[in-house]
């Protein structure tokens, strides 16, 4: 059972007291006061039967806008109550941690100052998790709304945007998925579970206009790994407003790039099941040379994209494995000296939720 943060802890730190069942909706927001008023709009519009308690917090994640002062004065006339909450460190893993932190229930769900929700998503997040208790994180199927058409390559390339394609897997996800940041709801003792085994987060997500991410990849791979469920469910749907800023071809590689510097962080999750092959491989693979070299000589083999990188290549599935490798080589650059502990800490993590299970397996019996 997850337990509230006392005076005096960090934003990651263990809750010490248990959180009742509600569902605590986060916002988490920079600058956001030109995204933000439909989507409180339709967090207004929801229908909440009166015995499931809830909530809204929006994070102010150091913006420079008067995005509180936004929300406060959108929200001033309703009975749910919204806190809003300053975050000063810049990243979106802490405004996520401060979320997390501040949450008054144990379901916490997720969604972008420029997320619409159905008015059945609270209701349809508390009766999910409430009878599913082995669901860790559940997430719904996104929609994407644009200001103006979508390019033509849009429909390939949509869940760079967090919009769901269109055979999207429905119920419990299978080992090679995760859910997108954008609209996901995380119970609070899955999330107590990882850090009770000391571990502690690499990946800050998007920062400002630095497109980097992954942090809810991270996240949904910790928590699988600890031994809960992953779920998406079709009942909780959720519009993703984009504005025509983003819908152009230039911004796609830019994602692109940005998981790829990303990526780097994960590799303990991605690498694990190498560390039982021979020693003198296991030893090599450990090492960040080793995945760089790996990342360099991919990019080589594509001499044409290299040579030509200043063109578009508009719609060009290449050009972006290319973007994606440029950037692991730059986060490779950036984490040589914490590369080696990333590794650690997902081994760590991996033999903690290994003796978890067992003394758990070993009560029950």
């Amino acid at each position: 059972m997850a337990c509230r943060r006392t005076e005096g802890d960090e934003g990651g730190a263990i809750r010490r007291t248990p959180l009742p069942a509600g569902v605590s909706i986060v916002i988490c927001c920079h600058n956001s006061t030109q995204r933000l008023k439909p989507t409180l709009e339709h967090l207004v519009a929801q229908q909440v039967d009166d015995e499931i308690p809830w909530e809204i917090i929006l994070i102010d994640n150091a913006s420079t806008d008067n995005t509180a002062e936004f929300a406060r004065a959108c929200w001033s006339l309703n009975a749910v109550p919204l806190r809003v909450i300053s975050e000063p460190r810049l990243g979106l893993i802490y405004a996520r941690e401060r979320g997390f932190s501040e949450a008054k229930y144990e379901f916490i769900s997720f969604i972008d100052d420029d997320n619409w929700v159905c008015p059945e998503w609270v209701s349809t997040i508390f009766q999910l998790m409430s009878e599913n208790p082995g669901i860790g994180i559940c997430g719904g199927v996104n929609e994407a709304v644009c200001e103006v058409s979508s390019p033509w390559w849009f429909d390939e390339f949509k869940n760079m945007f967090a919009v769901s394609p269109r055979n999207v897997e429905i119920g419990c996800l299978t080992s090679g998925e995760v859910l997108p940041g954008a609209g996901m709801t995380v119970r609070s003792s899955a999330w107590q579970s990882v850090l009770a085994t000391g571990y502690r987060w690499f990946v800050v997500g998007r920062k400002g206009k630095m497109l980097t991410a992954c942090d809810d990849w991270e996240i949904c791979l910790a928590i699988r790994m600890t031994g809960w469920q992953l779920w998406r469910d079709s009942h909780l749907r959720l519009k993703h407003f984009l504005p025509a800023g983003r819908l152009n071809w230039r911004y796609v590689r830019r994602l692109h790039r940005g998981h790829g510097v990303s990526s780097v962080q994960l590799d303990g999750y991605y690498f694990l099941s190498s560390e039982h092959v021979p020693s003198w491989k296991r030893s090599l693979r450990k090492m960040w040379q080793w995945h760089l070299l790996a990342s360099v000589v991919a990019l080589l083999r594509h001499p044409l994209y290299i040579l030509t990188f200043w063109r578009a290549f508009e719609g060009d599935r290449g050009i972006l494995n290319v973007e994606v490798q440029l950037g692991r080589v730059l986060g490779f650059m950036r984490s040589y000296k914490t590369y080696a502990e990333g590794r650690r800490r997902v081994r760590e993590l991996s033999q903690a939720s290994s003796l978890q299970s067992r003394e758990t397996e070993f009560a029950n019996f």
